[in-house]
């Protein structure tokens, strides 16, 4: 290398030494020799470090170091992979200063790799990004024969991956590959004798037979035994990768299948899936999946229907294992929204097959992983401990911050959860990435005295949605609803337009008018939203809900809690109106969850009973950031002064002014969280502001406190992973779209269920930006059924939305001289009063 000259003698001879050992780390990657790319990159940093005063071997380094990075990235299945700021920078400094033809296919391949690595769903900018990165690097002057040999494999990657990342496969892909431009890949993939094929080259060959062979039978057959041969010879050294090969190998046979369709096709199909998921090993490779897929079909074809579906279900675990691997929220943002999706296609199949139970397992697979990954990690320290890994738990420590929740990298989480996913007997480690079966459910329901567990998921027109229940005794079922669609209705539109322009008015000081006229459209669209949820779902299931234990001698309504699918979750069901004008809360309980597994975890939480004592944080001083909220102080000071009176009162009073103990900032929240004083109480209500964020890069929602200060979901999630001895028995969110997520709606992760991922026992939150003078009578209502007539949570905020619904409705003597007031000059029986309040947990 050029970059050699001149230095001090004996020192070329070195340099000459390390470039070689550092070629041979890159000949074993692309040899395929079985090693993790995460060995050799620790390998390969011990000679980067003896290179330290060499730039030529420095620029060779960082090229290789680079393939391995994006490799281990693809390997460990970490979805941030060639995102902006991830170490690039110097890398593509010091290529640009010398970069001979090696360094340059080496900078190729990592372009290569990323662009593999960002071929998942949602990535596809990252994609054509790498592609143009590519290009501009090989199409330079001088650039040699061998380098255009690289750019036109790259053209052909693309292709390729751009024709297998779809929900159906594309087999005409490369169609216009032909017999002449494949000579050279099948002489690359098959060497003189004596000389191994480079992996990349034996799988670019088979990709190109595969996905060129829609009209040619001779190229499938010609790409199966190229991959058998594959996954053959590298069986011993290398299960990953054999594991790629016969899985690819089983791709063509199923393809051959069903192009065949005898039985004979679809039994070889089975066989080679079957011995590609063998070597799999479990959701740890990124092809569980599709191998569990494509074997349940070729299961079906043999009538094996049972087999079939459970092969299904075990390859969804790969979804949960890839939210759990990313290093961040906003990366496992893209990949659950994926799962969600692919978990309720598979649940339709399973409603429409009328196997039930594996339709709820389906259907969970996909529920609320984002929560589930920010919060499931929080105890690994003390689980791998016990599971005899004191090592690996020193290692976590070391690399996450005092919570446990960031800076463990991908490759670290890969190895602490294939240890406490193989530890036997370690059923914490396996719920890691099972979801509860419904004998486990129905004991959840048992124990928070539910009588069902109702799924509600869309389904896009002409299909129909469906209702999938779990009752508390008894089997599951489904109820099929034509007009649960996903494309909005009208009703929906309409609403869901109204929550926005009114949260958007709220959002801006100063701007009253615009608040009163959007609380009038709020309050229209609510309308016929609420006859809409009636027959589109609430009606239905009602009446092919089983009753339970809520039969007719036990005197109560029956008790249901839902998990809405999607924009689902905005429309507040239990405000679904009869045609006769009766609504759905007058005739049964209605509760919300994120998933059957943290209702499940809910359920095994010992009962927090609640006290006159907490913290009560009412309208703080924003700093101008976002309107006051008048009537929530008058209701924070009557409960507090009511109900509370040994707890503490922060933030501003009904004049305004300041109170003593406190201006409502985020350091008095958060000490609140991280307390374990009884005198600090187990109840926290909230009557202030909550703002959404759908930006990529930032907190996904957050509490508007003192100063404009912020108290994200993730610092909530941070703080009382501290403190995981902290009893919280009761979060009231009086604030502004507390229910709603920021981080997709199907995923649930909303202030509301932060607190309730994090040990609070039961939460209240809110739907929509909710008016501030109606909230407040209804806010002190529920607290006077919950501290005066002792009633459990979910039943107090019943009993005082039915209090706003009856004309002969009775203030109690507590309630202060302004909420009276608001009481006489508006209309408490308005369902954008009362009905956007959702319980969660006991």
């Amino acid at each position: 290398m050029t970059a050699m000259a001149g230095r001090p003698d004996g020192a070329a001879e070195f340099d000459a030494a390390l470039v070689e050992r550092i070629r041979a780390v890159a000949h074993r990657h692309s040899a395929a020799e079985g090693q993790h790319p995460g060995e050799l990159l620790r390998e390969l940093d011990v000679l980067g470090a003896q290179a330290a005063g060499s730039p030529g071997v420095r620029i060779l380094y960082h090229a290789v170091r680079s393939v391995l990075t994006t490799a281990r990235a693809v390997h460990d299945g970490d979805s941030t992979a060639d995102r902006p700021g991830r170490g690039r920078d110097e890398i593509d400094a010091l290529l640009a200063r010398d970069l001979p033809g090696f360094d340059r296919q080496l900078r190729a391949q990592q372009i290569m790799l990323a662009m593999a690595a960002s071929s998942g769903p949602g990535r596809d900018e990252e994609f054509l990004r790498s592609l143009e990165q590519l290009h501009d690097l090989l199409d330079q002057p001088g650039t040699r024969a061998e380098e255009r040999t690289v750019a036109s494999d790259a053209k052909l990657v693309a292709t390729l991956l751009a024709g297998m990342t779809g929900d159906q496969w594309q087999w005409d892909a490369a169609a216009g590959l032909t017999d002449e431009q494949l000579t050279p890949l099948r002489a690359r993939a098959r060497p003189p004798y004596g000389r191994d094929p480079r992996q990349s080259d034996r799988l670019l060959y088979g990709l190109a037979l595969l996905m060129t062979s829609a009209t040619d039978s001779a190229r499938l057959d010609e790409a199966v035994a190229e991959f058998h041969a594959a996954a053959a010879a590298t069986s011993a050294r290398s299960p990953f990768h054999a594991a790629t090969y016969a899985a690819l190998a089983g791709v063509g046979l199923f393809r051959r299948a069903e192009q065949a369709g005898t039985a004979d096709a679809w039994a070889a199909a089975r066989e080679t899936l079957a011995a590609a998921r063998r070597l799999a090993g479990g959701p740890q490779h990124p092809l569980w999946p599709v191998v569990g897929e494509l074997l349940g079909a070729a299961e079906q074809h043999r009538g094996q229907w049972a087999d079939a579906r459970q092969t299904e279900l075990a390859g969804l675990d790969r979804y949960a294992w890839q939210v759990l691997l990313q290093p961040d929220v906003t990366a496992a943002a893209e990949l659950a929204r994926y799962a969600a999706g692919k978990a309720a296609d598979l649940a339709r199949r399973y409603v429409a097959q009328d196997s039930i139970a594996e339709a709820v397992r389906a259907l969970e697979s996909g529920r609320g992983l984002i929560l589930h990954s920010a919060t499931e990690l929080r105890s690994v320290g003390d689980r791998l401990a016990g599971a005899g890994r004191a090592d690996l738990a020193r290692r976590w420590l070391a690399a996450t911050d005092p919570a446990g929740l960031d800076g463990a990298p991908a490759e670290l989480r890969r190895e602490v959860l294939t240890a406490l996913t193989d530890s036997p007997g370690d059923r914490a480690g396996a719920a890691l990435l099972r979801p509860p079966a419904p004998a486990e459910i129905r004991s959840a329901l048992a124990v928070l005295e539910l009588d069902a567990l109702v799924y509600l998921v869309p389904s896009p027109a002409p299909e129909f949605g469906m209702a999938v229940i779990v009752p508390v005794d008894g089997p599951p079922l489904a109820v099929l609803l034509p007009n649960l669609v996903t494309q909005r209705p009208p009703d929906v539109e309409h609403y869901l337009r109204a929550v926005t322009d009114r949260a958007a008015a709220l959002a801006e000081p100063h701007r009253e008018l615009q608040v009163q006229e959007a609380d009038a459209r709020l309050g229209n669209s609510l309308a016929a939203l609420c006859d809409w949820a009636w027959y589109a779902a609430v009606g239905p299931v009602l009446a092919n809900c089983p009753p339970g234990r809520a039969s007719a001698a036990s005197a109560r309504p029956p008790r249901l809690v839902l998990i809405p699918v999607g924009e689902l979750t905005r429309v507040p069901w239990q405000a679904a109106r009869r045609p006769d004008g009766v609504y759905a809360l007058e005739l049964a309980e209605f509760s919300q969850a994120v998933s059957a597994r943290m209702l499940c975890e809910i359920a095994a939480r010992p009962p927090v009973p609640a006290r006159p004592v907490g913290l009560i944080v009412g309208d703080p001083d924003t700093a101008d950031q976002a309107a006051d909220l008048p009537y929530a102080r008058a209701e924070a000071y009557a409960v507090q002064q009511s109900f509370y009176r040994g707890g503490r009162y922060v933030g501003r009073r009904p004049d305004g002014s300041v109170s003593r103990s406190g201006q409502g900032g985020k350091a008095e929240v958060r000490d609140w969280l991280l307390s374990t004083a009884a005198a600090d109480g187990v109840t926290l209500h909230l009557a202030c502001h909550g703002v959404i964020q759908v930006e990529p890069g930032v907190a996904s929602s957050y509490l508007l406190l003192a100063d404009g200060e912020r108290l994200s979901a993730e610092e909530i999630i941070a703080s009382l992973a501290l403190r995981p001895d902290r009893q919280i028995g009761l979060v009231v969110l009086a604030a502004c779209r507390t229910g709603v997520s920021g981080r997709g709606y199907d995923e649930a992760y909303s202030l509301g269920t932060t607190f309730l991922a994090v040990g609070a026992r039961a939460v209240l939150s809110t739907q929509w930006s909710i008016p501030d003078g109606a909230t407040s009578v209804l806010m002190f209502m529920f607290h006077h059924f919950l501290m005066v007539e002792r009633r459990t949570v979910r039943d107090a905020l019943r009993q005082a939305q039915l209090w706003m619904l009856d004309p002969g409705r009775r203030p109690p003597d507590a309630m202060p001289a302004v909420l009276r007031r608001q009481l006489r000059v508006s209309d408490p029986a308005a369902v954008v009063a009362w009905a956007g309040f959702t319980h969660w947990g006991h």
